[in-house]
């Protein structure tokens, strides 16, 4: 059953399309744990605002919790770029530091 924070973004989303309200859906699902759905959000995010670096640190933590790794790392690595365009060097940070931790995970198994 979907909270009632995901219902208020859901009509949101209908009122006003915008990268904003997409972006705050995705997190009402992460925080309920509805990663295909927060996902979702944070594509919508993304195709509204190709440069909104905060929603490609979130889609690719979506990602992880999906366990697709290296869908995950592709999206953290497009939002440095952004983020490098953007000069948005808090989510670019975090987006490199989790790449990196990502490797890591992956040469241990």
């Amino acid at each position: 059953m979907a909270s009632s924070k995901i219902s208020q973004f859901k009509q949101l989303t209908e009122i006003d399309p915008s990268e904003a309200t997409f972006f705050g859906l995705g997190r009402a699902y992460m925080e309920e744990g509805y990663f295909e759905d927060a996902a979702d959000a944070f594509y919508k995010a993304i195709e509204k605002k190709p440069d909104y670096t905060a929603a490609y640190l979130q889609l690719g933590e979506a990602l992880q919790h999906l366990n697709q790794i290296e869908k995950a790392i592709c999206v953290y690595e497009k939002g440095i770029t952004v983020g490098e365009q953007t000069h948005n060097e808090i989510p670019k940070i975090k987006m490199e530091k989790r790449i990196k931790r990502l490797r890591r995970n992956q040469k241990s198994t």
